[in-house]
C-alpha cells in the first residue's frame, strides 16, 4: 500500500497505461493520501485540483476508482494464483471499475 501514496488521480485511465513525469500535468486530475485499513476496506482521502474535472463529477455518475500499477509478480498458494508486490502508478475514476460500485469516490460532508 505504500507505494499508492501521493499517487496522482486521473479521469479515466490514461491512453499509455500510466502516467510519468512526461505526462503528468496533462493528466493528473489531484492525487491520493493518507491510506488506510478501514474494516476490510483499504480507504484514502482524494484532493481534486482541475476545475474540469470537477464540473465532470458535479454532472455526472461518474464516481467509480480503477487503479493502475506496474505488472507483479504472480505467487501461487493452494492452486490460486495472488500478483504479490504491486507497484502503485495512479488512481483512476471512472464510469465503470472491475469492482463496480464497492470502488468508489465518497464524496462526505462534514
Amino acid at each position: 500500500m505504500k507505494s499508492f501514496e501521493g499517487l496522482p488521480l486521473t479521469l479515466t485511465h490514461p491512453d499509455s497505461g500510466e502516467v510519468n513525469v512526461n505526462d503528468h500535468k496533462e493528466i493528473a486530475i489531484g492525487h491520493i493520501q493518507n491510506i488506510r485499513i478501514d474494516g476490510d476496506k483499504v480507504i484514502c482521502d482524494v484532493y481534486i485540483t482541475d476545475a474540469k474535472a470537477i464540473k465532470v463529477l458535479e454532472n455526472t455518475d461518474v464516481r467509480e476508482v480503477s487503479v493502475g500499477y506496474e505488472p507483479a509478480e504472480i505467487e501461487e498458494r493452494s492452486g490460486k494464483l495472488y500478483q504479490i508486490n504491486i507497484r502503485g502508478n495512479h488512481v483512476a475514476v471512472v464510469a465503470e471499475g472491475r469492482y463496480g460500485s464497492v470502488c468508489r469516490l465518497n464524496d462526505k460532508k462534514r
